[in-house]
């Protein structure tokens, strides 16, 4: 009999085990696996969250890069245009410089001639006239 009450004791030992594994499974390690649960969860969640966030402001760093660089392209084609244009009214205003130029040039000739003219009639009517007196001076004296 005594060898029955070893076995009837680890029988009695075994189901005491099982029922402490089960109380322990239910109001210990059921809840504690759910709040390690939880905690990987908020713990993970950021991570997650901080990965979505680099991928989302790479893509829109590289978007702004993108239209930083067409903006540069279009400033440059600009900037090239208004350069056109500006080589273009520099040529056009020394050609009306130069033709305006040319213009008064040609007048103040014309009018440097005219009044050449005019002051060599003055002066041929004054060398007669002094030529005149001269001659009538000379005359007097000799007479």
């Amino acid at each position: 009999m005594h060898n029955m009450d070893i076995d009837w004791t680890i029988a009695a030992q075994l189901v005491m085990f099982l029922f402490a594994m089960a109380m322990l499974s239910h109001f210990l390690f059921k809840p504690m696996l759910a709040v390690l649960a939880k905690r990987a969860q908020f713990t993970d969640r950021p991570y997650a969250d901080a990965a979505a966030l680099q991928k989302d402001a790479a893509a829109k760093q590289a978007s702004v890069e993108e239209n930083l660089a067409a903006a540069r392209r279009e400033i440059e084609r600009l900037r090239a245009e208004l350069l056109g244009k500006a080589v273009g009214a520099e040529r056009d205003a020394v050609a009306a410089a130069r033709t305006e130029a040319a213009a008064a040039i040609a007048a103040s000739r014309q009018e440097l001639a005219i009044s050449m003219d005019a002051t060599r009639a003055r002066l041929a009517v004054a060398a007669d006239d002094l030529a005149e007196t001269l001659a009538n001076k000379l005359l007097e004296v000799q007479r």
